[in-house]
C-alpha cells in the first residue's frame, strides 16, 4: 500500500483548476472573435474599394463639375506638369458644407499610384487646395476625385488676340475606355 492511504491525505496532482481552464476558454474565445471581425473587416473594405473602383457616369459628371467651377474661378490658366494641373483660384471648397465660397486658394489635382498596383494604371486623382488667405499655416485639403485615372490633359482655348482664354480642352483618361472624358470646358 501506499504511504498516502495511510496518513489521509491525497497525494497533490499536477493540472489545471476547473477556473483556470474556464478562463483560457474565455481568452480563446475572445481572440477567435477578435480575428473573425479583422478578417469581417478586410473583406467588407475589399468589397466596398472593388465598388468604388469602377467609374460610372455619376462619378464622371461630379468631376467635371467639380474641375468647372475651379477653372471658372481661376485667376490664371493652370499651369500642367507632369500630369498635374495646378491653379490660383479667387473661390474655393468649404471643408465643412463643401460649397465653393469667396476665399482664394491654390488648387492642384495630382495624379497618384496606388500602392501595390505599380504602372498598370491604377491611379487616383486628387484635388489638392491651400488657402492663400490664411496668414500662419495654411491648411490643406485632400480630397480623392477619381479612380483609375491614366491621364489627365488640359488646353486652354484661344480667347482671341491678347485675351485670356474662354474656355479648355479637358482630356481625362481611365483604365475603362467607356469612361473617358473628352470635353471642352467654357468658362465664363
Amino acid at each position: 500500500m501506499r504511504t498516502w492511504i495511510l496518513h489521509g491525505t491525497l497525494p497533490r496532482r499536477r493540472g489545471f483548476t476547473l477556473i483556470e481552464l474556464v478562463a483560457a476558454s474565455a481568452i480563446a474565445a475572445l481572440l477567435m472573435v477578435g480575428v473573425l471581425m479583422i478578417f469581417t473587416s478586410i473583406v467588407h473594405d475589399r468589397e466596398r474599394l472593388m465598388k468604388a473602383r469602377t467609374t460610372d457616369a455619376q462619378d464622371v459628371n461630379q468631376l467635371i463639375d467639380l474641375l468647372r467651377r475651379d477653372l471658372a474661378s481661376a485667376v490664371n490658366l493652370p499651369g500642367q506638369s507632369g500630369g498635374d494641373l495646378v491653379m490660383q483660384t479667387s473661390s474655393s471648397l468649404d471643408e465643412q458644407t463643401l460649397t465653393f465660397v469667396d476665399r482664394p486658394a491654390l488648387v492642384s489635382y495630382q495624379l497618384v499610384d496606388q500602392a501595390g498596383e505599380g504602372k498598370q494604371g491604377g491611379r487616383c486623382l486628387y484635388r489638392r487646395q491651400q488657402r492663400t488667405d490664411e496668414p500662419v499655416m495654411p491648411r490643406a485639403m485632400v480630397s480623392l476625385v477619381a479612380y483609375h485615372v491614366r491621364q489627365l490633359q488640359m488646353q486652354p482655348l484661344s480667347g482671341g488676340s491678347g485675351q485670356k482664354a474662354n474656355g479648355v480642352h479637358l482630356h481625362v483618361e481611365f483604365d475603362d475606355p467607356a469612361a473617358n472624358i473628352n470635353r471642352v470646358l467654357m468658362l465664363h
